[in-house]
Parts: structure tokens; sequence; C-alpha cells
């Protein structure tokens, strides 16, 4: 059975999660492939980058002025110009990309997309495609428009509701073709949403397939020695926060700030971070260790273990590759009840679930872990995560479904 997994990065939260999964099938003997758009891997066997050609504003203005179609690129763009709006991402479902046509795609028994966004032309791939697919959902995407989670979609819609409808509406038409689809979520909060949705609402959904990563690189250190390697001081309560930017508003850094200056002796908290920011958004009362943009799998299991806890208080969230690097760590997680962590975190085993979502719920959440309201066993923590995430387990819930539909 040979397999090609298809993401437009192999990096990021989503392509992080798509290559750890084509890890665990190699190593379960798997036929396994994985063509990216973008690829930063270096050491991953069978990881393969698609080769594209731009084409220069000369080529688009002569094609312009004989009448001749624009690529999808250049209408995408004039599609969007003047519209404004606060938001994470909007991606489109037309590109100029044939990927239907490459020798991986004719090869493969079986494909499994991932986070396809600006990669995969919609109309003309599943027009085209004609072997079964398993599609790994890691945000809402696929079944939007162009938004990539509810709350953009929610809070844009007056400016962009004619483009999302309109996106929304064909990739509902393409996915039509497709003969056999399987949808696949990490969690049951976005497999309930896929399936109430118009583009998969008659396809077969298989909730809380949850990801898989490697316990042999996250793993608990001591704190001493990690705190040493990173020249944080080992005094003091250490609270992590990661994210791939802390600017990102549905990561919910600002409503940790705000709980965090609100709770009593906050000046004896230590905050550590890993993703980007600016200056000014760390300018607060208590000590701040922000680490940039760490992109190696060592160095940021260190930093896991400088800390005592790991607050992740996104208000939207599928299934965060940090949750489950942190538990692998033996962290316990603070965090709000939404997503995929309401499944995951069970108060007073692994974390405490805020009890709402807003920044005074969670310094409440903080405080109680600070007064030991709660007493954990980071080595019980890791424990329930590897029953939880090993790529064993992750890769043979995979193979059912390969099995499942090639007989």
């Amino acid at each position: 059975m040979k397999v090609l997994h298809i993401s437009t990065s192999d990096s990021g939260g989503a392509g992080i999660a798509a290559l750890r999964t084509h890890i665990a099938l190699l190593e379960s003997g798997v036929k396994s492939k994985f063509l990216c758009l973008y690829k930063s891997s270096t050491s991953v066997p069978e990881v393969y980058q698609y080769r594209t050609s731009g084409i220069s504003s000369i080529k688009k203005n002569i094609l312009n002025r004989f009448g001749i179609k624009l690529p999808n690129s250049v209408l995408n763009k004039r599609k969007v110009k003047g519209l404004r709006g606060e938001y994470e991402a909007f991606s489109f479902p037309r590109t100029d990309i044939a990927l239907h046509h490459h020798f991986l795609v004719k090869e493969a028994d079986i494909i499994n997309l991932h986070w396809v966004a600006n990669f995969i032309d919609y109309p003309s791939f599943f027009s085209n495609l004609k072997k079964p697919v398993v599609w790994t959902l890691h945000d809402m995407n696929p079944f939007q428009g162009g938004f990539h989670y509810s709350k953009d979609r929610e809070n844009n819609m007056n400016v962009w509701g004619d483009l999302e409808s309109e996106f929304e509406n064909l990739k509902v038409e393409s996915v039509k073709k497709l003969s056999t689809l399987h949808v696949v979520t990490p969690s049951k909060w976005l497999g309930e949403a896929t399936k109430n949705s118009k583009v998969f609402s008659n396809r077969p959904v298989h909730e809380s397939f949850f990801y898989g990563i490697d316990f042999e690189v996250f793993k608990p250190l001591r704190k001493e020695v990690a705190c040493e390697a990173l020249g944080i001081p080992v005094e003091g309560i250490k609270i992590f926060f990661a994210a791939d930017s802390l600017l990102n508003k549905r990561k919910g850094f600002d409503l940790l700030l705000a709980a965090l200056l609100s709770l009593k002796n906050h000046q004896d908290i230590n905050l550590v971070t890993i993703g980007h920011t600016t200056d000014n958004q760390l300018q607060s009362n208590f000590k701040c260790y922000n680490l940039g943009t760490l992109k190696d799998a060592k160095l940021i299991n260190i930093a896991y273990n400088v800390a005592d806890c790991f607050v992740l208080p996104s208000i939207e969230d599928n299934m965060p590759n940090v949750m489950l690097e942190a538990l692998a760590c033996g962290l316990p997680i603070i965090s709000f009840p939404v997503g995929g962590m309401a499944e995951v975190i069970k108060t007073g085993d692994n974390g405490i679930l805020a009890k709402a979502l807003s920044s005074e719920c969670l310094a409440e959440a903080i405080q109680g872990f600070i007064d030991n309201k709660f007493i954990f066993q980071r080595n019980e923590i890791r424990d329930t995560a590897f029953r939880m995430f090993n790529m064993k387990q992750h890769a043979d819930k995979y193979i059912g479904l390969y099995s499942q539909i090639k007989s």
C-alpha cells in the first residue's frame, strides 16, 4: 500500500503534525511519501518538494492585454483588493498548480491530504483524482470559504461575505467529485464542526485521531539543567507559553497577560515564552523571558523543562502540538475548556480547565495552581500522554483506516 501525504508545508503546527504521521507510518513499515510546497526538513526520508515556476509581471500584462485568462494567483489578488478586516489567515481554493499530474499522486494507492491551503486547486484536483482520499483536517479551512477558524469568519462576514460564500460553494461542488473520501479530525470539537458543514455533511468523519509525538525527544529533564542551558533563574514560579506568534489573537496571549497581572504577588512570576513578539508586548510588571522562534526540537524540549506549568489560552484550537509536547515532558496544562484541550485536559489529573473563556477565569485557574490546589505528578502526566499520543498507536489508527478503505 503506497500512501502519499500532501501538505502545503512540513513546518508550522499542521505541517509538523502531518510530518509526524508520515514518520509514524514509515516506522510501521508503510510505504509512505510526503509532498509539500514548502520544505524545511532535511533528515526525514521520502519528503519531496513540489517544484513550480512563477509567471513574470511582463507575461501577466501580455496575457491581460490579449484577453487570455489570467492565472488564479492574479485573480485571487484582484478578488481581495480593497477588502479589510482583522483575521489570522485567508486562503484560496483556486491555484495554478496542476497537482493531479504529479508522479507521486499518480503512483499512490491512497492520498492523505492535510493542510493544503493555497496548494491544491480544488476544481482541477478533485475532478481528476480517481483514488481514495483520507483528509486529515487541522483547522476549519477545508469546509469554510477562505477563513481558517469560525470566529474570523463570523467577524468578517459583513465585508468578506460574498467571497466567503463563493469559495465555500466552490469547495462543495469540487469535493462532490470524489468517489471515496474519509475525513479524519484529531479532536471531537473539529469533528462535530465537520459533520455540520456543507462540504463534508455526507462523508464519513473519524474523530479523535490524536496526533503522535516522539517521546524520546520530548521528555522530562532536571529543571536546574534546563534553566542553566537557557540562562533562566531556577528560583520562582515559571509559567510557559508557546506559539508561532504571540501576536496571534486566537492563541490568547493577551488573555494570559491580563490574567497574570491580576494575580496577587504577580511580581514573583517568571513568564517564559516561545514565538515571535514585539518588545512592547512583553512590557509588564513581572519577569519575561522570550526565547524567540525555536525550530530545534531538542531546544524546545529544554524550554518546556524550565517551567512549572504550561498555559494554553487559545480561544479556538484543534489539537495543538505544544499541548502534547508539554504533557510528554510531564507539565500540567492550564487551558480554556475549548477545542481539543477540553478533550484531553482533566482538571486535577494533567492540568486545570478554566471555568469559562475569560482572563478572570484563567487567573483563577493559575492562582489555584500556584496555591497548590491540585498536586500534579509529572511522571503520571507523561504516562497518560504516552498512552494517548505514542507514534505506534497513531500509525495503527491510520493503517486500520487505510485497510478499511482498500478492502
